[in-house]
């Protein structure tokens, strides 16, 4: 009889597969199943052709399993279907058990993964879209090479959004409801995460940000979209921390911002910090995103003679702003960037001399060691990276490279905790989510924000980016103050 039932479900989830219809929202709690030990010989397969009367539907197996697991630790964790480990208990559901989790263990076609990204591949947000693309990239590759993600290979549909919001919106709305993929991945910049996220909010996916790191993301209310990475108006809490152990302290600083959504959330982060340490912020100004002549508005800047000096913007910004700092002989005792000295772009394009002293924000460096409980080592990544891109890409891994590849993952780790693909559940996983990766400890709080990762005060320094803050995990001492540009 038993039998009978799960040959007539294998018939239901048959029609699942061809017609791709929607299923319930709410997936079953597991509570009934008969408890089963592996053996030497078994293969999940096998057992699904066993007990389900068909081998296809092992996946109803993998999350019923992963499910239970999540409750009483005494059973397996399944991450690859293709490995089962003699000894290992799991869960085998019973006919209608597996009808009501069928839905969530089984999916139209599954032969593969199929995540999608639309990311800024040429536009403004060109060069750090390449370097977060070839991150993805070479994740896919790796967790093919292990056997895929829940043993199904990763297939990724990849656009240009051409660094435009509007863009970012079509796309993913065609990654979705045309494409339909599996996940999403995240563009570059907070800008075009926050329109991204719009389409995935819509739809009810998933997605962890890479690059995004402005708090407006986190302020709708959104249950669909988790952050990766330090948020913008923390940025420059290791560059106050630092200065108030100088001697004598910075009195005033002057802080200019491209006018876009994280430049002005980590500008208005850095007043806040100007304030809670005591000094004045004797000039604040916006710019149009795209500025390439400087010059103007550091001439304004130097006529306040600030103590300390802070562009929030991005790569071309920090570039022109010191090359044009140093042509009018603007020498404030701290020079500090949002984005630039960590890139090794920065520094072949303006020289080693030229970019001495300039100091950064960092979310992530490879001589900091973090104690990874999940994916790789601090070590191995570097390891497979410079194998992978090394040459390509000489002075990388840096930390785009580094948090792109951390956001797959963090979906990643959510996906085999959930034991499934379904949405929903993946959602759930990283609602839960608390784990160290070599990028850092990651953990959310109510609205999808990273919480209690630091961020990291970098320095250029004899053509090197040491951490010079905190100065617990710090591999360098901080230069300071700033040599004037006469007298290198």
């Amino acid at each position: 009889m038993r039998k009978q039932m799960l040959i007539s479900l294998v018939l239901t989830l048959s029609l699942l597969l061809v017609s791709g219809l929607s299923v319930a929202n709410a997936a079953p709690p597991v509570q009934e199943g008969e408890v089963y030990t592996v053996q030497l010989a078994d293969s999940l397969w096998n057992l699904s052709d066993k007990y389900l009367g068909n081998g296809a539907y092992y996946w109803v197996i993998v999350y019923a399993t992963n499910q239970k697991s999540q409750e009483d630790p005494t059973f397996a964790r399944i991450t690859n279907p293709r490995l089962l480990v003699p000894g290992w208990k799991l869960l085998i559901p019973d006919a209608k058990m597996a009808e009501e989790m069928s839905a969530y263990a089984v999916r139209p076609g599954t032969d593969k993964v199929v995540l999608g990204v639309a990311q800024a591949l040429t536009g403004k947000y060109a060069r750090t879209g390449e370097y977060e693309l070839i991150a993805f990239q070479l994740w896919q590759k790796k967790v093919n090479e292990a056997g895929g993600l829940l043993g199904l290979p990763v297939e990724l549909v990849v656009y240009d959004c051409k660094s435009d919001a509007k863009e970012v919106v079509s796309l993913y709305e065609k990654l979705v409801t045309v494409d339909k993929v599996d996940l999403v991945l995240a563009p570059y910049s907070s800008s075009l995460g926050l329109a991204a996220s719009t389409v995935t909010e819509k739809y009810g996916v998933p997605m962890v940000l890479a690059g995004s790191a402005s708090e407006p993301i986190y302020e709708r209310d959104f249950k669909w979209v988790f952050g990766s990475i330090t948020t913008a108006g923390h940025y420059t809490d290791t560059f106050f921390d630092f200065l108030e152990t100088v001697d004598p302290k910075p009195k005033t600083v002057a802080i200019t911002s491209a006018a876009t959504l994280f430049p002005v959330s980590t500008a208005k982060g850095a007043i806040a910090n100007a304030e809670a340490h005591g000094m004045e912020v004797v000039h604040y100004e916006e710019y149009e995103k795209g500025l390439i002549d400087f010059g103007p508005l550091l001439t304004k800047v130097k006529a306040k003679n600030p103590d300390l000096y802070i562009n929030a913007g991005y790569l071309p910004d920090a570039v022109a702003t010191t090359r044009q700092a140093k042509e009018i002989d603007f020498n404030p005792t701290a020079m500090w960037f949002s984005v630039g000295p960590a890139m090794p772009d920065f520094a072949e394009t303006l020289g080693v001399a030229d970019t001495e002293y300039i100091m950064g924000g960092s979310q992530w460096e490879p001589v900091v060691s973090w104690e990874a409980t999940y994916g790789p080592s601090v070590k191995e990544f570097v390891d497979m990276w410079l194998a992978e891109y090394g040459e390509a890409y000489p002075g990388t891994p840096e930390y785009h490279n580094a948090e792109a590849y951390a956001s797959c993952l963090y979906l990643q780790e959510a996906i085999e905790r959930a034991g499934t693909i379904h949405p929903e559940k993946v959602q759930q996983a990283l609602v839960t989510q608390d784990l160290v990766s070599f990028f850092g400890p990651i953990k959310r709080d109510e609205t999808g924000k990273p919480v209690g990762k630091p961020m990291l005060l970098i320095q250029n320094q004899a053509g090197e980016r040491p951490v010079v803050w905190p100065p617990d995990i710090a591999t360098s001492s901080p230069n300071y103050p700033m040599v004037p540009w006469t007298e290198r």
